[in-house]
């Protein structure tokens, strides 16, 4: 659910269980094919309902259209006019009540039985930027704990996508035929009660007879699953709207359809075939694994996979709900909304919902700040982790820097330990207990070589001129501090880097890495580099690392990697700035002394290399020093 403003005077209040659906009027023979008409009803959200839900992102929301709302001119962004201009050519004047099948594409209608008659035939939909008023902030905080309901009790969800004329969907035609083929085939090989194996999977894929290579599959895949901001599966309701459905989601791109399951097995099995096959392109684009919401539909409502508490004492409801929001976090913060307090109540829905304090209810008049306040100390009070320093903090213009604005996730990890947190009486100060592990004395801070456009190729000479810079500021001192060979610092280093943020095999990508090592004697002399695919696919993975995050070295010699985060600018990670490991975390945190004080900022989380070197358990912990530290 995304906020949008249409006029006001068109809606009449909800009475008890009711909700708005919209029925789209077809385009008749005659009709002005650019104009649509769309006519408002209460119905109640029972068993009784027969709608389909719309899932689909808004876009830019300067960017309208206008439609015919009950007679009125309403605005409607330009996705969801595209989305309703497809959606009146999927009517069947013979469906049954409750059938789930969307009606198929056509582009011809007899309106022979009169202008009014599509009323008694068109299915309801509901559309949150049509069925609910926009401009009440009162009823869309009503309506954020009904989501869970409305995507769930309706008779199908449908997932738009996007018109297949777009860049990203230019063989969407042929993408759907390949999934419903896929999919035919799977089920056809599966025995009763038994699953094949991802090996057989793909062995079928490669099997089939299709109208485009399985090559040429990949760049569609990745950006339909792609989770850039803007897209479909970068959305945070779009997760909570096809996780609840009772049945696999329809998709729709353009007039072309299939189902969420589908597209999600030819993802999966094209995944197994892109790591055997070896294709370049997979290690700058990362893995198809992991994208989007379709590989998370099991069937299992998510809240039921968060385990209680295993002791005599049983968990309160409220705290249940924090370590089930907190797994939640973990796994899907990061997701984009237009409105930021949405970063939080968009996943409400997937938990198990109890009745809430004040505080923690849904409020679009809150402040943003105070709402995230309020959430991170329930969070911290739920479940005792700290890994909150993980979803985007100090990136608020007031308020304490340890206050997150979910704007990150932790990777769905879970600490083995957990810290006593106390409060200042004004709430501000956080005390906690850790170890500080060092103090930077140099830092590698490498601006965006490029766009995070996954599709774009990076200027490998630029690239490589940040390697040497890196090697020259981070790599041989650390060597040197240590009385080791720069070699064994840079491929222990790199090894743990490039698994970190490309996964799978990295072994070319470190061979390379020496090669270049060797030819340009530490990355200075970068014309005698031989580019080959090899060193390309290293600079790829080179500039992606510089993308995403920024190196520091400890006085220790020990390597640390700081990830950059969403939100405002950030401040860059400074000579003096602390490391250290709380009880609570998985991760090490930066912190920033405080001039004239005895309290840090928080900075963000941070990587030691190698990753492996400490594990945050309450063995390692009882065999260090910790102290109390400040948090302002």
């Amino acid at each position: 659910m995304e906020s949008f403003q249409g006029p006001r005077h068109i809606y009449q209040p909800l009475q008890g269980n009711e909700i708005r659906v919209v029925k789209v009027r077809p385009f008749f023979p005659g009709d002005d094919m650019n104009r649509i008409e769309a006519r408002l009803y209460h119905v109640p959200l029972d068993s009784s309902a027969d709608f389909f839900a719309l899932s689909y992102v808004w876009g830019d929301a300067s960017q309208t259209q206008t439609i015919s709302l009950d007679g009125h001119d309403f605005p409607v962004t330009n996705n969801l006019w595209w989305a309703l201009f497809y959606i009146r050519a999927r009517y069947d004047r013979n469906r049954k009540p409750h059938d789930s099948n969307l009606c198929p594409f056509t582009v011809e209608w007899d309106n022979k039985h009169g202008d009014d008659d599509w009323v008694s035939f068109a299915p309801c939909w509901w559309i949150d930027a049509i069925c609910i008023n926009q401009s009440d902030k009162l009823e869309r905080s009503k309506q954020v704990p009904r989501m869970r309901d409305v995507y769930g009790m309706a008779t199908r969800v449908a997932v738009w996508l996007g018109l297949d004329n777009f860049p990203r969907y230019k063989h969407a035609g042929q993408m759907v035929e390949a999934a419903d083929a896929n999919y035919t085939a799977v089920m056809l090989a599966k025995k009763p009660g038994e699953e094949l194996s991802m090996d057989e999977r793909a062995r079928i894929l490669q099997d089939l007879e299709l109208s485009i290579s399985l090559g040429e599959l990949i760049d569609p895949l990745i950006l339909t699953f792609s989770t850039n901001e803007g897209w479909y599966f970068g959305r945070i309701w779009t997760l909570q709207e096809v996780l609840v459905a009772r049945e696999d989601p329809a998709v729709m791109i353009g007039q072309h359809t299939t189902t969420l399951a589908r597209l999600n097995l030819l993802r999966g099995s094209l995944d197994v075939v892109v790591r055997q096959g070896g294709y370049s392109k997979f290690l700058v684009r990362g893995s198809l694994s992991g994208l989007g919401a379709a590989q998370l539909r099991d069937g299992t409502p998510p809240w039921r996979g968060v385990p209680k508490s295993s002791g005599k004492v049983e968990i309160d409801e409220l705290r249940q709900f924090g370590l089930e929001l907190y797994n939640l976090f973990a796994t899907h913060s990061g997701r984009a909304a237009t409105n930021p307090h949405d970063r939080i109540y968009g996943l409400l829905g997937l938990t198990s919902m109890p009745a809430l304090p004040n505080h923690l209810t849904p409020d679009y008049g809150r402040p943003f700040q105070e709402v995230c306040y309020h959430y991170s100390k329930h969070l911290v009070q739920s479940t005792g982790f700290l890994d909150i320093f993980s979803f985007g903090v100090n990136r608020h213009d007031v308020g304490p820097s340890w206050v997150p604005t979910f704007a990150l996730g932790s990777g769905g990890l879970q600490s083995t330990t957990t810290n006593s947190v106390t409060y200042s009486e004004d709430g501000r100060c956080m005390t906690v207990r850790g170890v500080q592990l060092g103090t930077a004395i140099a830092v590698h801070y490498e601006p965006a070589l490029r766009s995070m456009d996954p599709m774009e190729a990076p200027p490998e000479g630029l690239v490589l001129s940040a390697w040497g810079d890196l090697v020259l500021a981070i790599l041989q001192p650390a060597a040197d501090l240590q009385s080791r060979t720069l070699h064994s610092v840079v491929e222990e280093w790199a090894s743990h880097a490039f698994v970190r943020v490309l996964g799978g095999e990295t072994d070319k990508l470190l061979h390379s890495l020496g090669e270049i090592l060797d030819h340009c004697g530490g990355g200075k002399n970068l014309d005698t580099v031989v580019w080959s695919q090899d060193t390309r696919s290293c600079a790829q993975a080179l500039d992606l690392l510089f993308q995403l995050g920024s190196h520091l070295l400890l006085g220790d010699g020990t390597v640390c990697h700081w990830p950059h985060q969403k939100g405002r600018q950030q401040e860059k990670p400074m000579i003096g700035d602390i490391v250290c490991a709380f009880r609570g975390t998985l991760g090490r945190t930066l912190l920033r002394p405080l001039q004239g004080t005895d309290g840090f900022s928080v900075q963000g989380p941070c990587w030691t290399f190698p990753i492996s070197n400490i594990t945050q358990t309450e063995e390692w912990f009882g065999g260090q020093t910790e102290i109390l530290f400040n948090l302002y």
